[in-house]
């Protein structure tokens, strides 16, 4: 566990100095080929400064259906946004909701591509800057929109 809190600390930091910077996410104007596609190094994306190798990047999937992607910083931890796993004020992430595909097409992944959640650190001023009001708050704008995700198993092969 020092170890993923040394991770978690090291994130804590590099999101600290780029508060300034946003989230991403999809274009509602593109289809999800191209962003397999760039995760794959598939097709018109292959690896090059241009395109680095995006294959670490997999997918959080909620039994409820929400979807967010997250990062694998070591063979079992992922780091993602804490807005994936802890969108609103009174909801406190249920480790069982979760699963982590790490497949180009994580509607069509087996199981040996699907990790399972031991447990969710939601950067701490992410849940105290949320309010009734505003249940996303501003650690989005502050840069403490960030979470670590430790997995079941460890991911092979990358």
């Amino acid at each position: 566990m020092n170890k993923a809190i040394c991770i978690f600390s090291f994130f804590i930091f590099f999101g600290s100095v780029f508060a300034d910077q946003r989230r991403i996410g999809k274009r509602h104007d593109l289809s999800w080929t191209p962003y397999y596609q760039l995760g794959t190094n598939f097709n018109l994306y292959e690896s090059s400064e241009a395109y680095p190798d995006l294959s670490i990047v997999g997918a959080f999937i909620s039994k409820s259906g929400a979807l967010g992607t997250g990062t694998l910083i070591a063979p079992n931890y992922v780091v993602t946004a804490a807005h994936v796993l802890k969108n609103d004020y009174y909801e406190i992430p249920d480790k069982f909701d979760w699963e982590f595909v790490m497949y180009y097409d994580f509607g069509d992944a087996n199981s040996v591509h699907k990790y399972q959640v031991d447990e969710i650190i939601i950067h701490p001023a992410w849940s105290a800057r949320q309010t009734t009001s505003n249940t996303l708050g501003d650690g989005d704008e502050l840069g403490v929109d960030l979470a670590l995700v430790q997995l079941n198993r460890s991911v092979a092969g990358v």
